[in-house]
């Protein structure tokens, strides 16, 4: 089958709704571009404070605890790219506060 957004073929795809009456047919790659350009159009910036890491920090990573970064949040979670490239999952009022 052939993904209708990429045209490349492949053994299996995914429906994808774009409205009431209208569907598209989906490979895994272009599947995962869909959602993170739905959480991007519906999140907004906030400032946070970091209260704790949940994960390890790579060599690069400058991020500190008690530091004040620009992140975007979604419900009660704050996603943010640190300048090393990794990303990061902050949980307001648990891993993180707002400023």
């Amino acid at each position: 089958m052939e993904c209708n957004i990429c045209k490349k073929e492949y053994a299996s795809l995914s429906k994808v709704p774009l409205g009431k009456l209208c569907n598209v047919w989906a490979c895994d790659e272009c599947l995962r571009i869909i959602e993170k350009l739905k959480k991007q159009s519906t999140m907004e910036k906030v400032e946070f404070r970091v209260l704790r890491f949940e994960d390890s920090r790579s060599s690069q990573s400058e991020l500190e605890i008690g530091g004040v970064y620009t992140g975007e949040i979604d419900k009660n979670r704050v996603y943010f790219t640190d300048q090393a490239g990794d990303n990061w999952t902050f949980y307001l009022n648990d891993t993180c506060e707002l400023v």
